[in-house]
Formats: C-alpha cells, structure tokens, sequence
C-alpha cells in the first residue's frame, strides 16, 4: 500500500460538444428490472424529429452501474407537456450524492448559454430537489428554474450537450471545470476522514468501522460526518485538508472539489474490498492526484480495525 497517480479504467473521452435542436421531445422516462432484479433498463432521452439524439443517452451499464438505457430510435408520443422557450437538457436529475456530482453536475458544463431553464429527466430513484443540489448547481454558474420532467414534454428549443462523464469509465476537462467552479479556497488544516458511522442505513457497514473514527482521530484526522454539514461547510473542509479519506463511495467524491495537491485515501468496504472504486479513480485521475487504497483487512462483514489504523499509519509516514 502505498501513494500513486490515480488512472482512470478508460481513456478519457474527445471534448464536449453541444447542439441545439428546436421543437424537440423528452420521451417518458421508465424503468424496468431485468435479469437478477439489481440491473434495469430505463428509458428517457431526447428525439428531433422523431429521432432519437444519441448524446442524451446516459452511458450507464458498465462495471458496477446497473442500469443501461433501452430508449428506441424513433419516438412519436404526443406530449403531455410543454416547455416554451430555450433550455438546457442536463440528462438525469441525480438524486444519490455521488451521481449527482458526477453526472448532473457535469453535464452543466456549458455555462454560458442563454436559457430559460434546466430540464431533466427523472432517474430510478424519487426526484427530490434537495437544497444542496439546488446550491451545488448555482455555485457551477447557473441560476435559472428547474424542471425535471415526469411525462413526455415537447421543447420550443432545447440545447443538448455531451455528457463528459461516463459512469465507472472516464470523464473529460469538462468535469473538472465544473467542479473547479464549485470549489471553494480555504486556509491548510488538518486530513479529513469522512466518517459514514452516523449513517442511519448503511449496507456496506463492517462491524468495527464505529471505531475507526477514534482511532483514526488519534492519527491527527478531523473527523466528519458529510450528510451533518451544510454543502458549504463540506467543500471547505475538502478545501483545507492535506489529505481527504474515506471508505469507499458516495462521500469521497467530494474529493471532486479538492485542490490538485490533496491526497485520497480510500478504504475499501464490503463492495469494493481490494480494489479502488471506479468512479472514485475516474474522479482522482481528472484532477491528477496521488491516492491509496486499503483494502478491507479482515473477513466477511468484519473489519480488523487493528490491521487498517496501522496501515493508514504507514501512509501518513
């Protein structure tokens, strides 16, 4: 175990684009489980002309990503609604933090652009527009109304970008722009580990990771509890830290908005026990940081918090 530059598992995609199209259609977005249940195919994406524009599409299904859109090439539902004017097509609305930083975020990548609005389509999970993804997206430059659409909506004129960031795979300049102008500057401090031991439902938990929080704070590490804290108070402690740690998922993706120079440390959970998640490693390798992953030392669902403190200890050397 020790520090190295973080790669992605794919090379990065060429730069974004975007195009404009006038009386477009969103199709209705659906769902449906396949297989084992865990994977699903979705539809809901954007047709000119009948036609289905590709570049709506969500790159989902690969790796650990379990949904794959099944949207048709052609699509000719009658609109249950109507938006006038000129909008941006942001793909899904993201509700689960990790996807809302990595996907919705980034798709908003052409600031700029004169528009009425953001329009969305709904994903697997109840839309909600929570206040931190209200706030996350006025901080990336954009300050006009919100619709995330559940029927099938036609659009006077709707501006279609690429989607910079596909899923467990690879990501473009167009991320980390964003992400830059998320991000916030604040004087050194101390690492920070992002704690997920106050989480009311987590099952990814070992039994142990309630004391690594001590012991980890016995190292030097600011210990903090992401979903406790005001998006602001979040991206500047990632702001502040040497280095940013914590198991692997959803909360360690605001190393999105640390500095270059900040340091990832990963440790691995009950999903991802040898090996660094991927869109944690898309993440670090845009931003062209150092990172180390733990694994989860132990067995089954038991964490040997003894073996992982001392590992951590080593990398602080």
């Amino acid at each position: 175990m020790q520090w190295g530059a973080a790669t992605p598992p794919d090379a990065p995609p060429p730069p974004a684009d975007l195009r404009t199209y006038r009386d477009a259609l969103l199709s209705a977005w659906s769902s449906v489980r396949i297989d084992d249940g865990q994977r699903r195919h979705s539809r809901g994406a954007v047709y000119a002309g009948g036609s289905l524009v590709t570049e709506s599409l969500r790159a989902g299904g690969y790796g650990g990503d379990h949904v794959t859109p099944a949207d048709p090439p052609y699509c000719d539902e009658p609109a249950a609604d109507r938006l006038r004017g000129r909008w941006l097509y942001g793909g899904h609305w993201m509700v689960r933090f990790g996807h809302f930083v990595t996907e919705t975020l980034t798709t908003l990548w052409p600031v700029g652009q004169e528009v009425d609005g953001l329009v969305f389509h709904r994903f697997i999970w109840p839309t909600e527009l929570l206040d931190y993804h209200l706030d996350l997206v006025r901080r990336s430059g954009w300050d006009v109304p919100i619709r995330v659409a559940a029927r099938t909506t036609r659009v006077d004129e709707l501006v279609v970008p690429d989607r910079p960031y596909h899923p467990g795979r690879r990501t473009s300049a167009e991320s980390v722009a964003v992400w830059d102008r998320v991000a916030v500057a604040a004087p050194p401090g101390p690492p920070v580990f992002l704690s997920r031991s106050r989480l009311p439902k987590d099952r990814r938990r070992s039994e142990g990771d309630e004391l690594l929080d001590g012991e980890l704070e016995r190292l030097g590490f600011l210990v903090l509890h992401p979903q406790e804290l005001p998006i602001a108070e979040q991206l500047a402690a990632v702001a502040a830290a040497p280095i940013l740690a914590g198991l692997a998922g959803s909360a360690l993706h605001l190393s999105a908005f640390a500095p270059r120079d900040t340091r990832v440390l990963e440790i691995g959970d009950t999903r991802n026990r040898t090996w660094p998640l991927a869109n944690q490693r898309v993440i670090d390798a845009a931003r062209g940081r150092l990172t180390a992953f733990v694994p989860h030392l132990g067995h089954d669902a038991v964490r040997d918090v003894g073996a992982t403190v001392a590992a951590v200890a080593a990398l602080l050397d």
